[in-house]
């Protein structure tokens, strides 16, 4: 088996696609080339790095390092309030936030942790977006 690596037409690793020793690479169903992928020679050091099409090799962009600090100090920012939550239940006492914020809480933390594998990653624009309860909480407002 030989491995086909490509990315998407903004350079962002899409994944590889595999041909059977001996088959001719073009004739060979691939999902990746097929769906518009390009290939490049090498696989990516990890979903960030992204394709220079001008010099040939993988680079970092500097939003792409920005965007994954952004995203850890968002989360470390919220981690308190799923453990209080927990916390709270494990001690049968009533717990600061309802069920539906602390499965929205949960959702936004998951939607972090995937942001650096997005499509739309780097792109400030496109970054998860934080419940509306949560922004208050940042504003000075906290739940009993």
């Amino acid at each position: 088996m030989m491995l086909r690596y490509y990315v998407k037409t903004t350079g962002q690793y899409a994944g590889a696609a595999s041909v059977a020793d001996g088959q001719d690479p073009a004739a060979a169903f691939n999902p990746l080339r097929d769906a518009g992928y390009i290939e490049v020679p090498e696989a990516a050091p990890s979903g960030e790095w992204f394709w220079d099409f001008a010099n040939l090799s993988w680079h970092l962009p500097a939003s792409a390092s920005a965007e994954r600090s952004w995203r850890d100090s968002e989360l470390a920012e919220w981690i308190w309030l799923r453990d209080r939550h927990r916390d709270q239940l494990d001690l049968e006492v009533a717990p600061s936030l309802e069920p539906h914020q602390f499965t929205e809480l949960l959702i936004y933390l998951q939607q972090l942790r995937d942001w650096p594998q997005a499509g739309e990653f780097p792109e400030m624009s496109e970054r998860p977006t934080a419940p509306d309860f949560l922004e208050q909480l940042r504003s000075g407002y906290e739940p009993q």
